[in-house]
């Protein structure tokens, strides 16, 4: 919308003889209002004098709704035609990328207007944005848990563009995954076009996929088996360690290892089983050393850098003992292990390549205490009472001599190959989730 279509408030819209209430079918201009939604209440919109307005299409088109029109009506094109490929080929990918690069384009226009400066600073349209998707999560949240409360639905989970709703086994019956499925994807299609009928043109809640099973960790942090109509099913994860960059390889296959376990095929004692091998494995010396490898990009010159870090340590070091045509250069990525020591972290950076001559080890115990432990915690906690029981290992068989001693060398290169020990099982203790709960809203989430 350009700025004319913009109406500071109700009353200056009233002196220039605009028109609305709720109940008009063709009002001269609309508010976005914000609401209440007591909890345990009725969701009701109310209306401020302080509401932003705008000028209906009628009255006057604006320039940014043609843009988003026009964005949103190829988007949809691209997704009705990726439909026709199977998912993973060529064709399949180039419509999926541009499906991804027009929701780019949509979302970028929220993101310039609420800037201060730049191509259109008018943070009035940011503001109006972000309280009516807010209030169409909230408004989707009540239609659905009153619709169905006879059933115990819930919704438990919303983002700014979307929501979570949790349908009991009671509305999805079905021996089979697949039966179970079909029925979800049923009622998420019925509660689509309800919520839909609510909401002005072109806003529609489309329905999208279905999640069986799914562990929801916070704000944009879940993984889950994906089903989505058209597509292969398959595992989904969103804001977990093993899906981002800054931790090492072995942190992202051991977490989405476990994810497969739990979410695909739903075997709770097998994923505690191989986080504990894993665990075992590492303090064992037997991961290896590509596993344990960190990179971090030099963005600038070492010597800049205010705070020290574990990548610029070692850079600085290889600056100074290789020659200039091999020394690590700025927009490159510097390769790290953490040797064992007594100094800080970021003094303990070590070359990959003199682990592997063997002029130094690895310190197993820090990759656990600071790499691994938490990623996992974060996932069993959700599942199981007794994490802290994934961790404990009372016997580990591991070289005698310290990195620092001259005969470290010698050992890395000589030590007898031991045989890999099994981890022992633990009794699993899993959470009652019958036990009461405070009643998550979907205010939490924004």
């Amino acid at each position: 919308m350009n700025f004319s279509t913009i109406l500071s408030n109700p009353k200056e819209a009233k002196q220039l003889g605009y028109v609305w209430n709720p109940k008009m079918e063709n009002p001269t201009y609309r508010p976005v209002r914000t609401f209440t939604y007591p909890e345990g209440g009725k969701f009701e919109y109310q209306s401020l004098s302080t509401d932003v307005c705008f000028k209906t299409a009628e009255q006057c088109r604006g320039i940014l709704p043609e843009i988003l029109e026009e964005l949103h009506t190829q988007r949809k094109l691209a997704k009705r035609q990726r439909k026709a490929f199977a998912e993973g080929s060529m064709d399949y990918n180039v419509l999926d990328g541009r499906q991804l690069a027009l929701k780019v384009c949509m979302n970028s226009v929220y993101g310039f207007t609420g800037a201060s400066t730049g191509f259109l600073p008018e943070k009035r349209i940011a503001s109006a944005v972000t309280r009516a998707g807010r209030g169409m999560a909230n408004e989707t949240k009540f239609m659905c848990e009153d619709r169905y409360k006879d059933y115990g639905v819930k919704v438990v989970y919303g983002d700014t563009d979307s929501v979570f709703v949790h349908f009991p086994k009671s509305l999805c019956p079905g021996e089979t995954r697949e039966e179970i499925i079909k029925n979800a994807n049923k009622l998420g299609e019925e509660m689509g076009e309800m919520c839909t009928k609510a909401f002005l043109p072109p806003n529609d809640l489309e329905f999208e996929k279905v999640y069986y099973p799914l562990l929801l960790k916070g704000k944009k942090r879940y993984a889950g088996f994906k089903f989505e109509p058209g597509c292969k099913p398959k595992l989904d994860v969103k804001g977990f360690e093993c899906v981002r960059r800054d931790f090492a390889p072995i942190v992202s296959k051991t977490q989405k290892k476990v994810f497969v376990l739990l979410c695909e095929q739903n075997n709770v004692e097998a994923a505690v089983q191989f986080a504990r091998q894993t665990v075992i494995d590492l303090l064992e010396g037997r991961v290896p050393i590509d596993d344990l490898i960190m990179s971090k990009q030099l963005t600038r010159p070492p010597s800049e850098y205010k705070n020290p870090a574990p990548h610029v340590e070692l850079a600085k070091y290889l600056m100074k003992t290789l020659p200039p045509t091999q020394a690590p250069k700025v927009g490159e990525r510097i390769n790290f292990v953490i040797k064992p020591g007594r100094g800080k972290t970021f003094e303990r950076a070590a070359s990959p390549d003199d682990v592997r001559e063997g002029k130094c080890s690895i310190d197993y115990q820090w990759y656990l205490s600071n790499q691994l432990k938490e990623p996992l915690t974060r996932v069993f906690e959700m599942i199981i009472d007794n994490t802290d029981e994934i961790f404990k290992v009372n016997k580990l068989t591991k070289p005698k001599v310290g990195s620092d001693s001259m005969f470290s060398s010698w050992v890395s290169k000589k030590k007898t190959v031991t045989k890999k020990r099994t981890a022992a099982t633990i009794n699993i203790q899993r959470k009652n989730n019958l036990k009461k709960k405070k009643v998550a809203t979907i205010k939490n989430f924004f």
